[in-house]
């Protein structure tokens, strides 16, 4: 199973092969068609959202690259891929930050953080441990 999501860049190599990037880690899967099929396919496959790229020697406007695009080619789909990062890193950050603040908004209302009428004993044993953790702590930064 390999899921194909709407925006994947596919190149479609001559009339015989498509390739799609691997969503983790690094390389790319090929498909090779030897009894045909492959226009069909793309057209589905652009059909479901995924960007077709054509590579190779074809003339003009036939869908297939010619020689010298194939670094721009390359170049729109580090861009691509780039910006799908900076979206998933922006998204992650956003829930962290929403998750932290829900937390924080728990804490204040637990009565585990209101003030008490006296001062908690603190055994010298437990101070002697936070002042080794914050000598530490000063080594590092």
């Amino acid at each position: 199973y390999y899921p194909v999501v709407a925006e994947t860049p596919v190149v479609m190599s001559g009339d015989a092969c498509l390739t799609f990037p691997v969503l983790t880690g690094e390389g790319i899967y090929g498909l090779i068609f030897e009894g045909g099929g492959l226009k069909e396919v793309s057209m589905l496959l652009e059909r479901y959202g995924c960007i077709i790229r054509g590579q190779g020697s074809g003339a003009a406007g036939s869908g297939i690259a010619g020689p010298g695009q194939g670094a721009s080619q390359a170049a729109s789909l580090v861009q691509q891929v780039g910006q799908t990062t900076a979206d998933a890193i922006g998204l992650a950050a956003g829930l962290l930050s929403w998750g932290i603040q829900q937390t924080a908004a728990t804490a204040k209302l637990s009565p585990l953080m209101a003030p008490t009428a006296k001062p908690v004993a603190v055994p010298s044993a437990a101070r002697q441990e936070v002042t080794y953790a914050r000598e530490a702590t000063r080594q590092v930064v």
